[in-house]
């Protein structure tokens, strides 16, 4: 008998994914990663007793809070002081969900690691690699995509060929007493706070000056609170949209500008991660945001990093985010964006 050890947060997702592979025949032992002070709260401890009960399995529940810290809230501040705008949760994932899965498998002597994820895996000419999952609104394989690729034959997505619609209903039947929790778009530490409120108290806090058409436009504000392409709190009258365009922390300055100075075709990405080897990929697709749909390019070896040449524009290219390189449903590798060209 295979064992599975499922990462649980309590949800609908987890707890489907731990029913599906307890009815396939797996020897399955849960995990929940306490990552910050009040998690889990005491909604959370109500669910993870319903799916002792109900699946009779043991579920552990492991103190991360510092590896969480440093790796993920420590990087997250780090990176907004270098005038970028990170990504927590695709940084999250690799640093801390399957690093303490794995570990965790590898402790007890268990075969793979499983989360409540909507993705897939799947062979791209011989390689194993990420892949779509069936419910392409809910597909999370580009936050996945930093997973390092020896780790993926030990990590299983049971929710690859469901619909969250299916799953809502399944799970009010097999687990009635679960109760749900709102889904967030938010990034989970921040806990409704304003990116810049959690700096400020983080004591990050850069001022200087606005600029326009190399004018300065507003005097004294925070830099990092903006991020490239933003066009809320820029509050100043020009009759027509205006964006931000560059955040300079070394000379205190957040730049302003039309969409079309935004414009851009190609960047390059630093620590690239692949799954299919460099020389069997021609042109393929990149996304450069989770909510953005992949446009053609083309890449290739600059030094130790990456240079994406675009087949068309893009105005939401943004250091700090994570571009991921695909085929089609195939993940084939990605990369975090560093410098615009």
């Amino acid at each position: 008998m295979k064992k599975v050890i499922v990462l649980l947060s309590g949800g609908i997702d987890s707890s489907f994914a731990a029913y599906l592979l307890k009815e396939s025949g797996y020897y399955i032992k849960g995990l929940v990663l306490k990552m910050y002070e009040d998690f889990p709260e005491p909604t959370l401890h109500h669910n993870i007793a319903v799916l002792e009960k109900k699946l009779g399995i043991e579920i552990e529940i492991m103190d991360i809070r510092s590896a969480f810290k440093k790796d993920v809230i420590d990087y997250f501040i780090k990176t907004y002081s270098e005038g970028k705008t990170p990504n927590p949760c695709a940084r999250c994932n690799p640093e801390i969900k399957f690093r303490f899965g794995l570990k965790a498998m590898k402790e007890y002597g268990f075969d793979f690691v499983a989360t409540g994820h909507y993705a897939d895996r799947g062979y791209y000419r011989n390689h194993l690699t990420l892949k779509q999952a069936k419910d392409r609104k809910k597909t999370q394989e580009y936050f996945l995509a930093r997973i390092r690729p020896e780790h993926l034959k030990h990590i299983l997505f049971p929710l690859a060929n469901f619909t969250k619609e299916y799953i809502k209903k399944a799970s009010l039947k097999i687990f009635p007493e679960i109760i749900p929790r709102r889904e967030s778009q938010d990034i989970c530490f921040l806990k409704g706070i304003k990116v810049d409120e959690f700096l400020k108290y983080a004591g990050i806090e850069i001022h200087g000056n606005m600029i326009y058409r190399n004018k300065v436009v507003k005097e004294n504000v925070n830099i990092l609170s903006f991020t490239r392409g933003q066009r809320r709190g820029i509050e100043f009258a020009t009759g027509h949209r205006v964006y931000v365009k560059n955040i300079d922390p070394e000379r205190k300055i957040v730049e302003i500008g039309e969409k079309e100075e935004l414009k851009t075709l190609s960047f390059t990405v630093e620590s690239p991660l692949f799954y299919v080897p460099l020389n069997e990929i021609d042109e393929c697709f990149v996304r450069v945001r989770y909510s953005k749909s992949a446009v053609p390019c083309t890449i290739k070896k600059m030094g130790n990093k990456l240079k994406v040449q675009l087949k068309e524009p893009l105005y939401t290219v943004t250091p700090g985010q994570l571009a991921v390189f695909y085929d089609g449903d195939y993940v084939l590798g990605s990369g975090w964006i560093d410098f615009l060209l």
